[in-house]
């Protein structure tokens, strides 16, 4: 699209920045809604970030704190500082590695042209990894059975289910999101998650609580019977 080679793709409106980046210039390039049944009731969906954002000038910022270490410990919050720091410094850009991995089982066939570009993966490392999306697997498994009205509203579980249209997985984003970090990032993570699971704990079902007090519930269960009645 940037280059003038094709001239329409169906995509995820996130992939807009990187194609305004490298197109010479910015107005050439449009975007619209996948046409339906009837002209006049159609739209774009709106995809929020998939990232937690704080104003630099809030006056809660020990609130903020205490729940990014909530998620993750102050160490490990540290270490993926540092990958992005590098990162910039190499002129590498993390947020195109994780997506282009997930490529290879919603776009396969465009997969093998970026495949060559990314960092390789030890087979330690993989196995970790794979470690920490069996646990969180099974703790996507608890909230689709307890709060199913709140899971359905979430990406596809497996990455069996993965294909353009449904876009990637639960399972697949959290891989290539692991793979897009250091290896000492990734040892953090892994530590943390192993120990979290012995103790019992679930920590999606406790971050997925606390982004739906961010959207004014008291309880996940009552965003999951608000969500019941919502019709989709």
């Amino acid at each position: 699209i940037a280059t003038g080679e094709a001239t329409h793709w169906f995509i995820l409106t996130q992939q807009l920045p990187l194609i305004l980046e490298n197109v010479e210039d910015p107005d050439d390039i449009g975007v619209f809604g996948v046409p339906g049944d009837d002209a006049d009731d159609h739209g774009l969906t709106v995809w929020e970030p998939m990232s937690w954002y704080v104003n630099k000038d809030t006056e809660n910022v020990d609130a903020i704190k205490a729940f990014f270490e909530f998620y993750y410990s102050e160490e490990a919050l540290e270490s993926y500082k540092e990958d992005c720091v590098k990162a910039i410094e190499n002129g590498d850009n993390l947020l195109w590695q994780k997506y282009a991995r997930m490529m290879e089982t919603t776009y396969p066939d465009e997969y093998e042209n970026v495949k060559q570009y990314l960092p390789e993966i030890s087979e330690e490392s993989r196995e970790k990894i794979e470690e920490i999306v069996k646990i969180h697997m099974e703790w996507d498994a608890y909230m689709a059975e307890h709060y199913p009205n709140i899971r359905k509203r979430g990406r596809v579980a497996t990455t069996g289910e993965d294909d353009p249209a449904a876009g990637s997985s639960t399972e697949s984003y959290l891989r290539c999101e692991l793979m897009s970090y250091s290896e000492k990032t990734r040892d953090l993570i892994y530590k943390e998650t192993k120990e979290a699971y012995a103790q019992g704990e679930n920590t999606l079902r406790d971050i997925i609580a606390n982004e739906t007090r961010f959207y004014g519930y008291e309880t996940l269960d009552e965003a999951e019977k608000k969500h019941g009645e919502i019709v989709i």
